[in-house]
């Protein structure tokens, strides 16, 4: 080729050639969707399903007013070795759940969390992606200038506050103890403690204590001998199940709160299944209080302390369980409305009758009203004429009076005329005496001489 001849062009290759080797490079991508379940999966499965669902959700997804989302607690930090627990927070498609790693993830939960990654492992389990909006906001509750570190007590205070704040004040004390006693589980900063409290309110918050004690009564009588002699010693179950969360928390600590965040309430129900079925032979020598204390006391979960691989392989039908109790409440929900349409009829009925009876009333209002008037018009009479009355009493009496002394000067009066009279009458006998006398004088004068 000369110096003056222009260089050749490099061949061009087929570009559609080129396309296809790329797209051969890459990757697959991981699914994207969400995570699904089926009513035959493994409790453990369903369960860390559900509660992933459940924090992701709108529901407990609420940033309020005072706080904003931040994209920067989202991205997790490098984690230089090589563990299962850097693969878990790198795994933002939940490739590990979705592969079949439920039962790994278990058991390294069981191992325990490095205390170095639990906080991010925490924040992205619980899905927790906002922060305070302002420097002042976080200063107001956390107390970040301060630079001290809030005990349990102050950091589910300073919670209470904030939902108080945000217009969400629930005074709900055996709540207020739950979170205590997680709290002292979360030792980290005051701000990732007050995050993680906050979404573990929320979720307790959707807990139905209902719902919670059917299933766990359920999977006792499906798998307890001795459930009719417990059934019938009086336990309150409801209550029951609710003092000895507090209890658990405090006797396990990380290991279930850490299996609480990532499957949930009823990680629990698996607890006090597998000791209700290890104490199942001395439960039946046990009645009344004596049943309750052994129940709830520090020996019945014992045992369990080291048995976590046992319970967690623990699979009583729960789907089953929630399809009943959601039919019977909607039975009962069909009952009550049938209840509630004849209450209705009832309530239309003596609605006719009170109206009925507000008429009588009315009308007895009237007469009751018309009585009063005359009542007190005959009082306004009764009181003249009482008056009246007692005026011509008095002017009787002084006319009696007058009359008395008019008759007694009368008689008087006759008297001294009836005395002159008699006066003059005696004058005049007197006189007719005196002449009688003289005549006698005289004729026995006149007799003596003739004797």
């Amino acid at each position: 080729m000369s110096d003056s001849e222009a260089p050749l062009l490099p061949q061009r290759r087929d570009e559609t050639e080129d396309v296809a080797t790329i797209e051969q490079e890459l990757p697959d991508l991981p699914p994207s969707g969400p995570l699904r379940f089926r009513a035959d999966d493994s409790f453990s499965y369903i369960s860390l399903v559900r509660q992933l669902e459940l924090y992701r959700s709108s529901l407990m997804s609420n940033c309020y007013d005072i706080l904003s989302l931040d994209p920067v607690v989202s991205k997790h930090e490098f984690v230089e070795e090589n563990s299962f627990w850097q693969s878990f927070l790198n795994d933002y498609s939940d490739e590990i759940i979705r592969n079949g790693g439920v039962a790994k993830l278990e058991s390294e939960i069981i191992l325990g969390i490095p205390s170095q990654l639990r906080p991010r492992v925490y924040y992205k389990v619980l899905d927790i992606r906002y922060k305070f909006s302002s420097k002042r906001l976080l200063e107001k509750y956390i107390k970040a200038d301060e630079g001290t570190t809030l005990t349990p007590e102050e950091t589910v205070g300073v919670v209470y506050s904030f939902l108080k704040d945000v217009g969400e004040d629930i005074d709900d004390q055996q709540l207020r103890k739950i979170l205590v006693n997680s709290a002292k589980l979360v030792n980290f900063t005051n701000e990732q403690n007050f995050f993680i409290l906050l979404k573990l309110f929320q979720y307790f918050q959707t807990v139905k204590q209902n719902e919670f004690t059917y299933k766990a009564n359920r999977a006792l009588e499906d798998s307890l001998l001795c459930y009719s002699h417990l059934s019938s010693q009086g336990v309150v179950w409801n209550l029951y199940y609710k003092n000895v969360f507090a209890l658990l928390l405090q006797k396990f600590q990380e290991t279930l709160l850490d299996l609480l965040v990532f499957e949930g309430i009823d990680v629990v129900l698996r607890i006090l299944l597998w000791c209700f079925v290890h104490h199942q032979d001395d439960l039946t020598g046990l009645a009344g209080d004596e049943l309750l204390r052994f129940i709830s006391s520090d020996e019945f979960f014992d045992s369990a302390q080291s048995k976590f691989a046992e319970i967690l392989a623990l699979d009583p039908p729960v789907i089953s369980y929630e399809n009943e109790f959601y039919l019977i409440t909607a039975n009962s929900l069909s009952n009550n409305r049938n209840e509630l349409t004849n209450l209705q009829e009832i309530h239309q009925d003596l609605v006719v009758k009170i109206d009925g009876m507000k008429n009588k009333i009315d009308q007895l209002q009237l007469t009751h009203t018309e009585i009063l008037d005359h009542n007190k018009r005959f009082t306004g009479d009764l009181a003249t004429a009482s008056e009246e009355n007692a005026a011509l009493n008095e002017k009787m009496n002084f006319l009696q009076q007058k009359y008395e002394t008019l008759t007694m000067k009368q008689n008087l009066k006759n008297t001294l005329q009836a005395n002159e009279e008699f006066s003059q009458r005696n004058a005049d006998l007197k006189q007719q005496v005196e002449k009688l006398r003289k005549t006698i004088e005289l004729k026995r004068t006149k007799l003596a001489k003739f004797v």
